[in-house]
């Protein structure tokens, strides 16, 4: 495995380079970058050096590091300072007379000389000065640093302001000298802030995959997470324990776990300093501790009170015990002084133990469900980690409880959990398998896929298929076909033109006939959206429009779902203003029915036809709302779509900067949430900004990029890129039928083939497109999503090559942004 792959803290990168460039113009800063242990701070700063030397070749670095337990007295801004010079040849001519009359006149000298070398350093460039590891700085360096960091902030506007100051430290472990230095800093009007903490799951996700080659399953990330705290440092140590013992396996191209529901460190992942802590206390403090994170971060001590069973007097002197040894905060609740702390007390007892100690806390939150319903969720966790402790009527009851509940505040990966508990309960008590397990297969699998685990969605869904198949039920049967449709659309292999096997869908409709037309427009529906995703337009149009005259208008949510789709093919048939009708009432149906992720995905329709028209403004609104409302339901795939349709939006605006943030969003979720769908809108969008940047490696790395995900399409991109740089090399002629009925999927090749066509003056590639892109322009669209090319601009450039006068002066007078 990798030892030292770098991903996520873009943020963070972008915050130290802001701030270097403000340096860089005389504007001091100092940053207190603050982490815990393992949790990156090192691999950030690294990078950051890495790419600042590249950005900025002026700029001098200049890099130390504190060590434990080594005394010797100014290391860390000797180090640093050696490439400006020497420090230990400031002392040189008091060497030898260690009288303590001479001590200050030796100190002024080494203080003056050191901020003269930084001084002197400053004059021929920016400063990049970082010291690592603070907290385990020596005195003298501290007090040298305190002094440089005055005389920095002197400089305020001068060439000597040409620093930017970085002192990394572990919050927890700062010394009283530290401390001192710090306070100082925090009161200056030039100190930053930056707190590095844990990955979250995206950046977690993206870390596996970089180590492994291989994205990981939901299962396996869920336990990294849960076992790491999101600590990058621990994540790969586990990673690296579960290949020794030969627990990973690659099952369908994503990397699983074969062990159980939990994954456990060995003594070796975990910090030693923090072990120490927990060792210091007494053996029933300890205990006490233990229970405490198995119960959780954030619970009630008094919850933590009665499941040990402690008199109060005593439970509250362990309680000081443990805050006395930095163990606990002094807090109501369970509070650890150090995220890893949680983590050391959970992972030591083993096997039987760890069931008791969840059945002890799953019997205190039990009988307090009335009064409390939060502890539902929580319980059935508990449950489930008591293993054969519990019987399993018992967690069966529990799990479609808490399931049910997970799923109404959006934490599906927990719905998931559940809803798989009580299938292995329901399998356990022997239950002939009927419409109750179906139904649970069927609502796992809409978990699962909203969790974008869409092959664990497609295998539930199939069994709920399966099932409703023997029972003759067809509306579970169409529960779980709405899901099994949503896996296909949504997963791996997934892209618009991608082919779909509708055979299940064909089965049902035949199944159902025409004896319940409700049941009957919600199957063409689904069957309809397919087929529009796999680019059979004409079918998908007749499918939907036979739903729309079936469909019960009592049934808001499948009534908006129809609507959305005829909007759809609206967009795609350039009907714009009708596109836009459609999706406003999709949207006013969604949200009558409560969907709000259907709703999302029609507010990213509006922002589409809004593009598409030129109404930049306006497309730009309806895309910052969706993206500000996608995060409150754990909408990630769609977030990736509308943030890639942002990145396009941004791009056509000329705001280059806004694409890039758009784009790299866009490019992490949908790594996430494995959507390839929005690859090729986000991908030539990227390419687009690079390109009118004059970064022509960088616009062909985003097509290479876009290539590993989906080929289709790429190639004319290539010889774009390759004709605007002016290497073109052999460029085949245009063989192509003429499209001779274009749609908003074929704006990519007209365009190209007018760009490709102009720069090479080859006019038979654009009397092929001329008419194509002629038919897009006087449909009113004026911009393609992606690349953003100008339809009417290269009408009008077809027209002119042609010979076309009248019809190119009328397309070069269309504004690139409507009124």
């Amino acid at each position: 495995m990798a030892g030292t792959t770098f991903v996520g803290r873009g943020d963070e990168l972008a915050a130290l380079e802001n701030w270097l460039d403000e340096a860089s113009q005389g504007k001091p800063r100092v940053v207190l970058l603050a982490g815990e242990a393992g949790v990156g701070k090192t691999q950030l700063l690294n990078r950051f050096v890495d790419e600042s030397e590249k950005q900025q070749p002026a700029v001098t670095v200049l890099r130390g590091t504190g060590h434990e337990g080594v005394g010797v007295p100014y290391l860390p801004l000797a180090d640093a300072l050696r490439p400006a010079g020497d420090l230990s040849a400031l002392l040189a001519p008091l060497r030898g007379d260690d009288t303590p009359e001479h001590a200050d006149e030796r100190r002024l000298r080494l203080f003056l000389g050191a901020a003269e070398l930084l001084r002197a350093a400053t004059e021929a460039g920016p400063v990049l000065l970082i010291v690592d590891d603070l907290h385990w700085a020596d005195r003298g360096s501290l007090d040298l640093l305190g002094h440089l960091l005055h005389g920095i902030g002197q400089a305020d506007g001068s060439s000597g302001g040409r620093v930017l100051v970085v002192l990394a430290h572990r919050p927890v472990v700062v010394t009283h000298a530290a401390s001192a230095v710090l306070d100082r800093v925090r009161r200056e009007p030039w100190h930053r802030v930056l707190d590095v903490s844990g990955f979250s799951r995206f950046a977690l996700h993206d870390l596996v995959e970089a180590i492994t080659g291989h994205r990981a399953s939901r299962d396996l990330l869920n336990g990294l997470e849960e076992a790491s705290a999101g600590n990058p440092l621990l994540a790969r140590a586990l990673l690296a324990r579960l290949e020794s013992f030969g627990m990973l396996s690659v099952r369908n191209g994503r990397l699983v776990h074969r062990g159980g529901e939990e994954i456990l460190a060995g003594p070796r992942e975990i910090d030693a300093l923090l072990r120490d802590r927990v060792n210091a206390v007494s053996p029933r403090a300890r205990s006490l501790l233990m229970l405490a994170a198995f119960l959780g971060e954030g619970a009630p001590l008094d919850d933590l009170c009665a499941v040990s069973g402690l008199e109060l007097e005593r439970f509250l002197a362990l309680v000081d015990e443990a805050v006395s040894a930095g163990v606990l905060l002094q807090d109501d609740r369970v509070a650890f002084d150090h995220p890893q702390l949680r983590q050391v007390l959970h992972q030591q007892p083993r096997g039987k133990r760890r069931q008791e100690l969840h059945l002890r806390i799953a019997d205190h939150h039990e009988p307090l469900l009335e009064r409390r319903p939060e502890l539902l969720i929580p319980l059935a966790h508990h449950l489930r980690r008591a293993g054969e402790m519990v019987t399993p009527d018992r967690l069966l009851r529990v799990s479609v409880k808490a399931a049910h509940e997970a799923a109404g505040i959006v934490a599906y990966a927990e719905a998931v959990r559940c809803y798989e508990a009580a299938i292995a309960a329901s399998e356990a008590l022997g239950e002939q398998a009927g419409a109750f397990v179906a139904l649970l297969h069927g609502r796992a699998a809409y978990a699962c896929w909203y969790d974008h685990d869409n092959e664990a969605a497609t295998r539930h869904a199939r069994a709920a298929i399966e099932l409703a198949r023997e029972l003759r039920d067809y509306d579970l049967w169409a529960f779980a076909l709405d899901t099994l449709a949503r896996a296909m659309w949504s997963g791996d292999a997934s892209t618009y033109g991608s082919p779909f096997d509708l055979g299940p869908f064909d089965e049902l409709i035949a199944e159902v006939g025409e004896g319940d037309p409700a049941l009957r427009g919600r199957l063409l529906r689904l069957r309809g959206w397919l087929r529009f995703q796999s680019l059979d337009v004409v079918n998908a149009r007749t499918d939907i429009e036979r739903a729309l005259e079936l469909i019960d208008e009592s049934d808001p949510q499948t009534v908006g779902l129809a609507e959305y789709g005829m909007a759809g093919m609206h967009l795609a048939e350039v009907d714009l203003e009708d596109a836009l009708a459609r999706f406003d009432r999709s949207i006013e149906c969604l949200t009558a029915a409560g969907d709000r992720l259907q709703s999302l995905a029609a507010l990213r329709g509006i922002a589409m036809t809004q593009f598409a028209l030129g109404n930049l403004a306006e497309a730009a609104d309806a895309a910052d709302e969706a993206i500000a409302t996608a995060p409150s339901i754990a909408a990630w795939a769609e977030h990736s779509s509308i943030s890639s349709v942002a990145a396009s939006i941004a791009a056509a605006r000329g705001r280059f900067d806004e694409a890039e943030a758009h784009a790299s969003t866009a490019e992490e979720l949908m790594r996430w949430a494995g959507y390839p769908p929005v690859a090729a809108v986000l991908y030539s969008s990227l390419a687009y900004v690079r390109h009118a940047r004059g970064d022509i490696e960088g616009a062909l790395a985003a097509i290479e990029t876009w290539a590993s995900i989906d080929h289709r399409g790429v190639g004319r991109f290539r010889l774009l890129l390759a004709v605007l740089s002016g290497q073109p090399g052999d460029v085949e002629p245009t063989r192509r039928p003429p499209i001779t009925a274009p749609v908003l999927f074929d704006v990519a090749a007209l365009s190209v083939a007018v760009e490709v066509g102009d720069a090479l003056d080859d006019v038979d590639r654009i009397a092929w497109a001329a008419p194509g892109i002629t038919h897009l322009a006087e449909r009113g669209l004026r911009f393609g999503l992606g690349w953003p090319f100008f339809v009417p601009g290269l009408a009008a450039v077809a027209a002119r090559r042609l010979g076309q006068v009248e019809a190119a002066e009328r397309w070069s007078a269309v504004p690139r942004i409507s009124s």
